[in-house]
Parts: C-alpha cells; sequence; structure tokens
C-alpha cells in the first residue's frame, strides 16, 4: 500500500513540482492557494479562527471532553502550499486520538512573504497560547518546512514545550557540502523532493539570506520521524546527533511524511505513535 501511494504522488502535481524550473514553478503556484478549512473539519469539531494582527490562528477542538492539551500544528508545503488533504486527516486523527485543542497558524507563503512575517507570527501565537494554557499541556507538531519553523521558534531556549515532535523535518536550509551530498544521493528515491526544487524555495523564503540557528541543541523532548526514502533523512540524522534530548524514529523504505500517510501497517504505527507522544 505504501508503494501505491508513492506511485499516486508520482503522478500528481505534488511531485510533478520538485522537476520544474524557477519559472514553471512560480507559474504553478499562481493558482488559487487559500486556505481553506474544509466543511467536514467545521461539522465534526468547535472550530474559532483567532486573530492575531491580521494574521489567523485557526483553533480546532472536540465539541465534548475536550482535554486540558494543546497541539500547534505548524504544516509544511515548501513554504508556497497551504494545507493539503493528509494534513487534515492529521488534524482530525489527532483530536481523536488525544481529545487534545489543535491550532494551526494560517501563515503567509513564498514567494509574496518570507521567514520574517511568519517568525513574528509564529512567536505572538505561541504567547497567545501560553496565555490560555500552562506551558507544560502545549506540545508542537510541525512535518517538513513546518519542522524548519518550529526549530526557529524554538531557538535561543525562550520556549519549553512538552514535546516538539518533527516529522520529516528541513532542518538546514544551507547544507554544507556533506550534508549536500548526502542529499543528492537519496534523491533518487524520493518522489516528493528534489534538492534543486528546494533551493528554489529556500530563495525565496529566506529572500537570499543564509539562515542559521542559534543554538537548537538544548531543546527537550523531541521526536524525529523520517523515512529512508526521503532526501531529508540526511537532516534528521544530523539534527538527532545535535540535540542532546531527542528520539530518531525512522521508516525503513517508506517516503517524505510518511506518518501522515495512508498506507502500510508502519504509516498506520507511525501516526499512532505520533498521537501516543502527544497524549503522554
Amino acid at each position: 500500500m505504501a508503494k501505491l501511494i508513492e506511485y499516486i504522488i508520482k503522478t500528481s502535481g505534488m511531485s510533478k513540482m520538485k522537476d520544474m524550473s524557477e519559472d514553471e514553478l512560480t507559474e504553478y503556484i499562481k493558482k488559487d492557494n487559500e486556505l481553506k478549512i474544509p466543511n467536514k473539519i467545521r461539522k465534526r469539531y468547535e472550530v474559532q479562527e483567532i486573530d492575531i494582527d491580521n494574521d489567523k490562528l485557526a483553533k480546532i477542538s472536540p465539541k465534548e471532553n475536550a482535554s486540558d492539551a494543546a497541539v500547534l500544528f505548524i504544516h509544511g508545503g515548501a513554504y508556497i502550499m497551504e494545507m493539503d488533504t493528509y494534513h487534515w486527516h492529521a488534524v482530525m486523527g489527532i483530536i481523536d486520538k488525544t481529545n487534545a485543542t489543535v491550532y494551526v497558524p494560517i501563515y503567509k507563503l513564498a514567494p509574496n512573504y518570507s521567514y520574517i512575517e511568519t517568525d513574528i507570527f509564529m512567536y505572538k501565537a505561541y504567547e497567545y497560547l501560553l496565555n490560555e494554557y500552562e506551558e507544560m499541556d502545549i506540545n508542537i507538531i510541525g512535518d517538513s518546512a513546518g519542522g524548519q519553523i518550529a526549530l526557529r521558534l524554538l531557538d535561543k531556549g525562550k520556549y519549553s514545550p512538552n514535546k516538539t515532535i518533527l516529522v520529516s523535518p528541513l532542518v538546514y536550509l544551507n547544507p554544507d557540502i556533506e550534508l549536500a551530498n548526502q542529499m543528492k544521493l537519496l534523491e533518487k528515491n524520493d518522489v516528493i523532493l528534489s534538492t534543486d526544487f528546494l533551493n528554489i524555495v529556500i530563495d525565496w523564503w529566506t529572500n537570499g539570506k543564509k539562515l542559521k540557528y542559534d543554538d537548537i541543541s538544548a531543546i527537550n523532548g523531541v521526536y524525529i520521524f523520517v523515512g529512508t526514502n526521503e532526501i531529508l533523512y540526511s537532516h534528521a540524522v544530523r539534527l538527532n546527533n545535535e540535540i542532546k534530548s531527542s528520539e530518531l524514529i525512522v521508516g525503513d523504505g517508506l517516503m517524505h511524511t510518511w506518518p501522515y500517510m495512508p498506507g502500510d501497517r508502519s504509516c498506520i504505527n507511525g501516526f499512532s505513535l505520533v498521537c501516543k507522544l502527544l497524549d503522554g
């Protein structure tokens, strides 16, 4: 089943983007890309859109028996795409399995916006959560580019959520030669990402600036999920070595963001573990 999902993705627009030139990608993403909360989410849960200085933080909670926990769900999408179907399925699964309230920051996307606006928004969103919850009841989950956004939020050690879960995180935006070579070797098995594609979207996101972390080694309670069939496997391994308090969960032969994917038993078990960690 996991291979079937890979095949479907290979034939989709998501996979085609990884081989586009910058001009082709610019044209492709001109289509409507506004985040819309699906009707099934609105019908099934309590939904509130919180305004934070003209940015939106979607609050999605169980209609009854909500726990005291909050999950800040920072979606990926290479900085250029809004929440996809599999993201919303993940949100639903987290709520159903944990009774936590999930907060989805609707951050502005490249190439029209950059990390600058999102950094400011994330700090404000987290401060909002601190006014509503004890920090020990706040968890963060970020996938792909959302993982990098989460790491920037936690850099410098100002915030200490209960747990931080990173799913196939994009970590190092300016990889050194060793890391770049590792990514190239893994590229042939990745059905979603390519190094050329990442170079384009990272340049948009950073405005050409070389972004570095101050100190992410001291972030506590970090769990990193990654597949061996993705170029970001190399990022995850290095990050796990850099952070003192982390655990690496590897999906052998699995693709980018595999715990979110409908697939074989490994994907199902991976998402169950995500929810178990968020519920603990």
